[in-house]
């Protein structure tokens, strides 16, 4: 199996202050719902506002609750789809390093990875998505359609996602001074997606991502994966600990 280098994933800590405001519209009106019965229980008369207070509470913490709820939702998939892809691409042999979720800094843009596979052949950057349903498109085009049962959206093109992250790539490691082939992949992990997009860059079952992995040639001199990966491993290091200074009241831990 490859050697696998877990990194934190900032969608996960997303989702949890999320479901932590879904919380908050669930406990606000209920809270007075709670405190107006029990006055009515005690043979009191509450206040008047205090009743439109909690209707207007009820119907704010519903509508509130529905959009976070649907954000939670959507970043719960993706972070599903990236469990998947952790595991297809550590299936690999070992030779191969895979970092999942790493975030650098290059040239003063952030690059926030799925998965970045470094083998003896080169840096594979691997695009995760989890979208269901039948997806068509054209590789060049902003957008994409998605359609399922429920009903059709548009997608952005996860294609020209993957060529932005390509580039980005490839000026990290020139800065880097290491001299090595990117390639990039976009990998749809939900077994119910319909891919309708042609394009040798787009896998979407696992054995065949790893043998397109694998099958890539060998540059002249082949590449020190293990080293690589520390160096990738350590930018990234460098990137949450520029972040957390940043945040740190005195500029430090």
């Amino acid at each position: 199996m490859a050697v696998l280098h877990k990194k934190r994933n900032a969608n996960t800590k997303k989702r949890a202050r999320l479901m932590l405001g879904m919380a908050a519209c669930v406990f606000a009106p209920t809270a007075l719902a709670v405190w107006y019965l029990t006055a009515l229980l005690a043979k009191r008369q509450p206040p008047a506002a205090l009743a439109y207070g909690a209707l207007a509470a009820a119907a704010a913490g519903a509508l509130c609750f529905r959009v976070l709820y649907t954000r939670s939702a959507v970043l719960k998939s993706g972070i599903d789809g990236e469990r998947q892809a952790a595991a297809a691409l550590r299936a690999l042999p070992y030779a191969y390093h895979v970092l999942v979720n790493p975030v650098f800094r290059v040239r003063g843009k952030v690059m926030e990875l799925d998965a970045v596979v470094v083998g003896k052949n080169g840096v594979f950057i691997v695009e995760t998505k989890n979208h269901a349903g039948v997806i068509t498109g054209k590789t060049d085009a902003e957008w994409w359609s998605q359609v399922k049962r429920r009903g059709a959206k548009t997608m952005k093109n996860p294609l020209l996602q993957a060529e932005r992250q390509h580039k980005l790539m490839e000026q990290l490691l020139a800065d880097a001074k290491q001299a090595c082939p990117v390639h990039s992949f976009v990998y749809f992990a939900n077994k119910n997606a319909r891919v309708g997009v042609r394009d040798a860059r787009i896998y979407t079952d696992e054995t065949s991502l790893r043998r397109a992995i694998q099958s890539a040639p060998e540059p002249g001199r082949p590449v020190d994966a293990a080293r690589l990966a520390a160096l990738l491993e350590q930018a990234c290091e460098e990137y949450f600990l520029r972040v957390s200074v940043s945040w740190s009241p005195r500029g430090s831990f």
